[in-house]
């Protein structure tokens, strides 16, 4: 918790918004879902998969075409994590992913046993994952487009 007032550069989330058009959606409204940056960077390479250019720190408008493809990337990543099977696997997977220091530096902070507790936060992913699988599916039920935002 931060008991401060801070700037947009202090933001540390992903706005994953459905609610607009083709064009740069008004930020931070209250259909739009958000998710921390650091579990946000486990998911990255699903979305670089999709967009090469992803931007980090901007907005990034993914067409049906684009969620179409996420939606299966994500799927097959889904699978990934749900067979993390030891905490070296865990370990293995959370540093295979190229801005991990952010997640372990979080995890060791907020618990002191995470590497005992593999399980739950190997289940909290996948938990993510197939949140974020249902918005892919959302997004194509709905012809929509999907944008993801950094803060």
């Amino acid at each position: 918790m931060k008991f401060d007032l801070f700037t947009p550069s202090d933001l540390r989330i992903v706005e994953f918004n459905t609610t607009a058009p083709e064009k740069e959606p008004s930020r931070v409204n209250d259909q739009t879902l958000f998710l921390e940056s650091c579990v946000f960077n486990m998911f990255l390479p699903c979305f670089e998969s999709v967009k090469p250019n992803y931007n980090y720190f901007g907005s990034n408008c993914f067409s049906q075409t684009d969620v179409e493809h996420l939606k299966q990337t994500l799927t097959n990543y889904k699978d990934v994590v749900e067979r993390i099977a030891s905490d070296d696997e865990f370990l293995d997977f959370v540093s295979s992913k190229m801005l991990s220091r952010q997640f372990m530096q979080r995890l060791e902070t907020e618990d002191k046993q995470w590497i005992k507790n593999w399980k739950t936060y190997t289940s909290k992913l996948a938990e993510i994952n197939r949140k974020l699988i249902r918005i892919t599916d959302n997004c194509i039920e709905d012809t929509q487009v999907l944008w993801v935002t950094g803060y």
